[in-house]
């Protein structure tokens, strides 16, 4: 283990994370799917006789990731985000031979509807109850600010009451927790600190006061600590910034050595574009030894940091599984 610029805070209450001997990573839902990838590193595809018959693998503008850890003989099984059609995640797991039932819980990285829209049909194949841990900002109504001065608003929020009708038992994710065991951090509500992340411009949300710019507070990482290999840091969206995630679990662990950074960095689209560079450089100073962009990332810049990063960049595709032990 290297030497951390971080140290954990006196008196900060941060919860102990427990260091695991592998994770497991499957891609269930994301925006690309290539039947035909070789394996890249630690990131196997599926077989193909698996997802070349009557029926396939199907990729949305959505966001599930099924993560297992291992430590002792003992395994956890915990879900980051459900994608955004009613089924295509169950879609995918049926045909990955993944069964819902050995879920422990679900985690919310926030409450857009790419994220959220597969809860309630999975709900219907877990055991119950089943804990849903997310912020409480993820049940508010959302809207954006189009650049034609109009507002668009988000597909209808998830309803806690319908939720405990189907058998969610919510956990309200207001400061960072454990899961699985002691295995798997959420983050809480990542600080911000970083000037060039500056969110996602437009958003907006509605309080019990009417409609107020949204600084997306629900939006949190999930964080796992590989012992000499490092920190596991993966993010739904990281609509506080990839950067200020990767600061955040530094501080809560006292460690900034990553062995993994994954998930959705949004930089996609042309308001993202000058977060493009500091991002990157932000990046190559924490120096991952493997990066693997999803979702909202966009094409020229998960190209961007391809190139920063070659030989520990690795391309994602629906159905991948990532061992790293």
């Amino acid at each position: 283990m290297k030497e951390s610029r971080f140290s954990v805070k006196d008196g900060a209450n941060y919860p102990s994370l427990v260091a695991v001997d592998a994770i497991e990573i499957t891609i269930l839902m994301d925006n690309y799917v290539d039947l035909i990838l070789e394996d890249m590193g630690p990131l196997k595809r599926p077989p193909q006789e698996k997802t070349m018959g009557l029926e396939t693998l199907t990729a949305e503008h959505g966001l599930s990731l099924w993560l297992t850890t291992r430590r002792a003989g003992e395994e956890h099984h915990l879900l980051l985000d459900t994608g955004y059609s009613p089924g295509g995640v169950l879609h995918n797991m049926d045909l990955l031979e993944i069964d819902p039932r050995h879920l422990e819980a679900v985690v919310l990285s926030h409450g857009h509807m790419d994220h959220t829209g597969g809860l309630k049909g999975l709900l219907g194949r877990t055991r119950k109850p089943l804990p849903v841990v997310a912020h409480d900002d993820a049940f508010f109504k959302r809207a954006w600010e189009k650049a034609d001065g109009n507002t668009g608003l988000f597909p209808p929020p998830l309803d806690p009451a319908e939720l405990k009708r189907l058998g969610a038992e919510i956990r309200i994710a207001s400061k960072p927790l454990t899961l699985a065991g002691g295995t798997i951090m959420v983050s809480g509500p990542v600080p911000r600190r970083n000037r060039f992340e500056k969110g996602m411009p437009g958003a907006l949300i509605q309080r019990e006061s009417g409609w107020e710019k949204d600084q997306i507070q629900d939006d949190m990482a999930l964080i796992m600590d590989l012992g000499p290999k490092g920190l596991a840091l993966v993010s739904g969206c990281a609509h506080s910034g990839i950067i200020n995630t990767m600061d955040w679990a530094a501080e809560m662990t006292g460690r900034d050595d990553f062995a993994l950074v994954m998930g959705g960095f949004h930089l996609s689209g042309e308001l993202m574009a000058e977060a493009v560079e500091p991002t990157v450089a932000g990046l190559k100073r924490y120096s991952p030894n493997l990066v693997i962009p999803l979702h909202c990332t966009g094409w020229q810049s998960s190209h961007d940091i391809a190139r920063a990063f070659e030989g520990r960049f690795a391309l994602s595709s629906v159905g991948s599984r990532l061992i790293l032990d």
